[in-house]
């Protein structure tokens, strides 16, 4: 009997850090600057151009509803040839814009 033991080939992780949407750089409740923590490291470190997936991720949505914030103007993004990329500034400035909603205290 031949017994050869079977080594699982090992795949490459994209670990890139990616922009949270609060933590203790908030400039008011709620909202965050540019210059946000990214694991401890200041984002301008990171990445300053995000793909659609990634952009999607920071924002805790899907591909399709980031496309439907570009498509209506709410998220705008960049073009680098047939590329389409998200700035990291302008991901920010969307969350410090939306409005918040509070329910009434009963």
């Amino acid at each position: 009997m031949n017994h050869r033991s079977h080594t699982p080939a090992v795949r490459s992780v994209d670990v890139r850090p990616v922009l949270p949407i609060t933590d203790e750089t908030t400039t008011a409740p709620g909202q965050v600057d540019a210059t946000s923590l990214v694991n401890g490291i200041p984002s301008i470190h990171s990445s300053l151009l995000l793909r659609p997936d990634e952009a999607a991720a920071v924002l805790a949505i899907g591909r399709s509803t980031l496309y439907e914030l570009v498509d209506s103007g709410d998220v705008p993004s960049v073009r680098i040839g047939r590329s389409r990329r998200f700035r990291r500034s302008d991901l920010v400035s969307f969350v410090n814009n939306l409005p918040t909603h509070r329910t009434a205290s009963q």
